[in-house]
């Protein structure tokens, strides 16, 4: 139980500081010295993204492993072993098969994040700032998506160690 919650903990910090989106997802018209910045820094602004993709990347295999270990390592086998044993619990089939939803949600919008980077990065931003733009937004609201997901999963995870704990203390 105690590697469970490590690994909730461990989870909500990683994407706190990985996913989080400082500027928020909205369509606004550029001016003249917003697309000249945008089309000078270019080459910079691309770099920054592929740095942030690498370290996206990676969080994501992390996380898609802890949340599939805490899936079929700890959650699953409890429940099995409650229904064996007659003893079925409704909380925590709930926080299970939500739990499930949410990481086959989590896969889905990280590709979906994933085809949105790969878009803004098709396009020449030297010469075509404002289509540029209009995909970095669609990308900062799939990463905002993304995030709520991962903490959506994170409080999923410690309603699952709530529910162990008024299960101990009930047996």
């Amino acid at each position: 139980m105690k590697q469970s919650r490590r690994v909730g903990i461990a989870v909500l910090g990683i994407m706190t500081g990985v996913l989080s989106s400082d500027v928020p997802a909205m369509a606004i018209d550029l001016n003249a010295d917003q697309k000249g910045a945008i089309s000078t820094n270019c080459d910079t602004i691309k770099q920054t993204i592929q740095q942030l993709t690498r370290a996206d990347s990676k969080t994501r295999v992390y996380l898609g492993s802890a949340y599939e270990n805490a899936l079929t390592n700890f959650i699953v086998p409890l429940n099995l072993r409650l229904t064996k044993n007659n003893k079925p619990n409704a909380t925590l089939t709930s926080v299970q098969s939500k739990f499930a939803d949410k990481r086959q949600a989590f896969n889905a919008t990280y590709t979906n994040y994933m085809k949105q980077v790969e878009d803004l990065l098709a396009i020449n931003c030297k010469t075509s700032p404002e289509d540029f733009y209009e995909k970095l937004q669609a990308a900062r609201a799939s990463r905002a998506t993304l995030q709520q997901t991962t903490l959506e999963l994170n409080s999923l995870l410690h309603d699952h160690i709530e529910g162990v704990k008024k299960l101990r203390s009930e047996l």
